[in-house]
């Protein structure tokens, strides 16, 4: 259910699979004034929908009230850390 959806991966379930934040429940969160840092391949692209304008994880996060969120536009390498 994960695949080609945008999420926050926390951790492996017992059965292998994700255990995982999605947009729904990033926009429920209440972040006053935070600065949320995705350091992940792509991780401030979205989706251009009508009526809508960028969706994905910033725009989530933005409206869970967060103050600003920093992603990557670009493919970032595991080793890539000290760039964040």
């Amino acid at each position: 259910p994960l695949e080609g959806r945008p999420y926050v991966a926390l951790s492996l379930q017992r059965d292998g699979s994700s255990d995982a934040l999605m947009p729904e429940a990033l926009m429920r969160l209440c972040l006053p004034g935070s600065l949320v840092v995705l350091n992940g391949c792509d991780s401030g692209r979205g989706a251009a929908r009508p009526g809508l304008g960028l969706t994905g994880l910033a725009q989530a996060w933005l409206l869970g009230g967060a103050s600003s969120v920093l992603g990557s536009l670009w493919p970032v390498p595991d080793d890539a850390s000290p760039l964040f």
